[in-house]
């Protein structure tokens, strides 16, 4: 299931390369969706190269939040940004915070508006799903803080205009990767969010 998620979450950011750059050539440098491409095509190719070894070694849910949680700490050390401006890490943190809650067998309360007892992978699906919800909702709540990056030197008026390229890139992998294992799992059932 693993494959599924990470090989339609590449394939979405390989698909928005066009849009990103738009956005950030609005409120940034004008290469995030080159950036993004870059790393989703060699995302790709290890998965060729690597294939099983890679995933059977990094199935496990903490895994992945801890290797999600060094991500957000790398990016915050060499970028400088925390939560609240206005970078992909108002997609990540929230994220972050999900994945590791499910990772020890806790469930957001609200999740289970979303749950009903249901099997493992069908709860991963979920998680995902929760995750991509956090993430637009803390990118709506933080969209006009800009204390990082190239947006800081952006007037207001059109940074509320244009979304963080970043902050998209995120949230479109994680609705990409819920939405291709919920169609694994339940073809019939899946509906376009």
């Amino acid at each position: 299931m693993m494959e599924v998620a990470i090989e339609a979450a590449a394939n979405e950011i390989i698909n928005l390369k066009e849009k990103l750059n738009e956005w950030d050539s609005k409120v940034g440098d004008g290469d995030c969706g080159s950036t993004m491409h870059r790393g989703a095509t060699a995302v790709l190719e290890d998965m060729k190269r690597w294939y099983g070894n890679l995933l059977v070694s990094y199935s496990f849910h903490a895994s992945w939040a801890t290797a999600l949680e060094a991500s957000v700490a790398a990016v915050s050390k060499y970028g400088g940004a925390v939560a609240g401006y206005r970078t992909m890490l108002d997609a990540l943190i929230p994220a972050s915070k999900v994945l590791r809650e499910a990772s020890k067998g806790i469930l957001l309360i609200s999740m289970f508006v979303y749950l009903p007892h249901v099997g493992h992978e069908l709860l991963v699906t979920r998680v995902c799903f929760f995750m991509y919800s956090c993430v637009l909702l803390t990118y709506m709540t933080r969209c006009t803080n800009m204390q990082a990056g190239r947006s800081t030197y952006i007037a207001a008026d059109l940074l509320s205009s244009v979304p963080d390229p970043g902050a998209m890139a995120a949230a479109a992998w994680y609705r990409a990767a819920a939405l291709a294992v919920e169609n694994k799992l339940c073809p019939s059932e899946t509906k376009q969010i």
